[in-house]
């Protein structure tokens, strides 16, 4: 990836780099597509591809409603709410 690909990416990731943080990220991602090349001269004949663990290995559980034990306690210690509703700040802004 060249410095105007980092340069790219920094602004849609919204980060304000460096010149000298560009160039680290710039050998950083030429490490890593390396390590992808690598990668990509190994023979795999005849290895089955692995998809996952399947879901054995991540039991779940059906849900449960369940009623809070102090509610009212809990909606009082809120800093910020609208009647029974929990306020939180805007976290993405309009374009």
């Amino acid at each position: 990836m060249d410095l105007e690909g980092i340069r790219h990416l920094a602004e849609l990731s919204r980060l304000s780099l460096s010149e000298e943080e560009m160039e680290a990220l710039r050998e950083h991602f030429e490490r890593i597509m390396g390590y992808f090349a690598r990668l990509s001269t190994l023979d795999l004949e005849g290895v089955e591809p692995f998809y996952g663990f399947g879901e054995e290995a991540t039991p779940t559980r059906e849900d449960e409603v369940a009623s809070w034990p102090d509610r009212d306690l809990f909606l009082e210690g809120l800093p910020r709410r609208e009647g029974d509703f929990v306020r939180v700040p805007r976290i993405v802004r309009e374009v």
